[in-house]
């Protein structure tokens, strides 16, 4: 499922994405947002930032390795994740720390509604082969 709504900006090195919160989605339970979503927004991000800013085109690109990941404080999760309204919005910045071509090394961050940071974290990308748009 796609869940990234507009890639709000971007360059070479790093952008940042939208997510218009939906309480029905499959990113959230009966009760709240899963955190592990939010991973998936961030992996997510990454690859509409890149397509968005470059003229390459890739086949296929895995997550190969998340780390790093740390959470907000579980009292500031649960006003978040417990209180979602439809409509509201989390913003999503991502940017390349290395490329080691094929394996690119990256990190994001996704902030709630009024601005609090929810996650970050560290990943690895596995990235086939790419081509310049338009040639054979």
């Amino acid at each position: 499922m796609v869940w990234v709504d507009h890639v709000l900006s971007g360059d070479q090195a790093s952008g940042s994405c939208r997510i218009t919160l939906n309480p029905k989605a499959h990113y959230c339970s009966e009760t709240s947002l899963r955190q592990s979503s939010l991973i998936e927004w961030i992996a997510q991000s990454f690859g509409y930032v890149r397509a968005a800013v470059t003229d390459l085109t890739s086949s296929r690109a895995y997550l190969a390795a998340v780390r790093d990941v740390e959470f907000c404080e579980e009292k500031v999760w649960n006003q978040f994740a417990c209180n979602l309204k439809e409509g509201d919005t989390a913003t999503v910045h991502v940017k390349i720390l290395r490329t080691l071509s094929p394996i690119t090394l990256a990190a994001g961050e996704v902030y709630g509604p009024e601005g609090t940071l929810l996650v970050k974290a560290s990943f690895k990308l596995y990235i086939e082969s790419e081509t310049r748009s338009g040639a054979s």
